[in-house]
């Protein structure tokens, strides 16, 4: 369903985003008359009646003068993860922890250790325990789906490792 954003100018040709389960928030990731560079995350707010608020910039914690990009928030929406190629050696997910109210007070992102490779990594979705995301490690060079399973996280009652392997079978 196409949604109106005041102000919403994207001059990239990459597209991510993310909408909340409730849809009373979207992540979406551009380039726009305020970035810090390349690619930055952005937020809009549901303001009900099918209207939603001027995208806000999630400030320099967040966003470099490179690329941020697939963003995803926790279903408790504390934990912002997403894509940079602005933090390191190459394109990898790292995970920021919401420190207010004012989505613009972010702890210093770190980087998904037991995730990242030499590859590309982006995309990141977590369902419970299941992490999916993709890599140009050991793929063809465009990425694969990657799964990572952790079981120190409670188990998504549609998602499990289980379904998974069920899925694979032939």
């Amino acid at each position: 369903e196409n949604f109106s954003i005041p102000y919403f100018k994207n001059s990239s040709k990459i597209n991510g985003g993310y909408i909340s389960e409730d849809a009373g928030i979207a992540l979406f990731s551009l380039e726009s008359y305020n970035s810090k560079g390349g690619e930055d995350i952005y937020i809009s707010l549901n303001k009900g009646n099918g209207n939603w608020s001027e995208p806000k910039n999630l400030g320099n914690t967040i966003n470099t003068k490179f690329q941020e990009f697939s963003p995803f928030l926790s279903k408790d929406g504390k934990q912002l993860y997403f894509s940079s190629n602005g933090r390191g050696d190459g394109t990898d997910i790292y995970v920021s922890d919401r420190l207010d109210d004012s989505w613009l007070n972010w702890s210093e992102p770190l980087p998904l250790i037991l995730l990242n490779t030499y590859g590309r990594e982006t995309g990141l979705r977590i369902y419970g325990q299941i992490h999916l995301y993709t890599s140009t490690t050991n793929s063809d060079g465009y990425g694969d789906i990657k799964v990572f399973v952790n079981p120190e996280l409670e188990p998504d009652p549609f998602i499990t490792a289980d379904t998974l392997l069920e899925a694979e079978k032939p």
